[in-house]
């Protein structure tokens, strides 16, 4: 996904999503969103729910704490907020589970909400998590203990991000 970004004030940026982000079919192609709902902890600015949308997903619940990240959503999805295609919640994510097929948890710290059972309630899920951004080491085993333990398995890397999922790469679907 990219971004482009117009400057159309003294302090004010318009951004527009342009594209898939290079990574997006590595990471989330392993994932059958077609006709599913997604929820997407970490929405960011509406990177991965154009995503999610884009290969068919009956509809996308975000969640994402960052007042400019939402900002950019209500702009560049007011179609799909106004039909109920896309959900915004404008707070961070609190670890409760909402009815979907998907679980898409990438969120710079709140992981540590994830629990084993939360993960076992998703058909499909996939996290990714920079082990930094997890405060201690306490909590980055028990992360990696409940991925585990829900049958999570490592899918991918990128150098900064840990990606883990439930989904048997043997299973993909072909074209994603």
């Amino acid at each position: 996904m990219s971004v482009r970004a117009e400057k159309v004030g003294v302090n004010k940026v318009r951004y527009e999503l342009t594209g898939e982000y290079w990574k997006f079919p590595l990471v989330y192609g392993i994932l059958d969103v077609k006709g599913k709902r997604v929820v997407d902890v970490g929405g960011s600015y509406g990177d991965t729910a154009y995503y999610f949308l884009k290969h068919g997903a009956s509809s996308v619940t975000v969640f994402e704490p960052d007042k400019e990240n939402t900002r950019v959503i209500k702009e560049n999805f007011r179609e799909e907020l106004k039909n109920g295609r896309l959900v915004l919640y404008e707070r961070g994510w609190k670890g409760e589970y909402l009815p979907a097929e998907v679980l898409k948890v990438d969120c710079e710290g709140c992981e540590v909400k994830i629990s084993r059972e939360l993960l076992l309630s998703y058909p499909q899920w996939v996290v990714g998590y920079h082990s930094t951004k997890i405060a201690s080491e306490g909590e980055r085993v028990k992360v990696k203990k409940a991925i585990e333990e829900a049958g999570g398995h490592y899918h991918y890397f990128d150098g900064i991000e840990l990606v883990y999922t439930n989904v048997n790469r043997a299973n993909r679907v072909k074209g994603r």
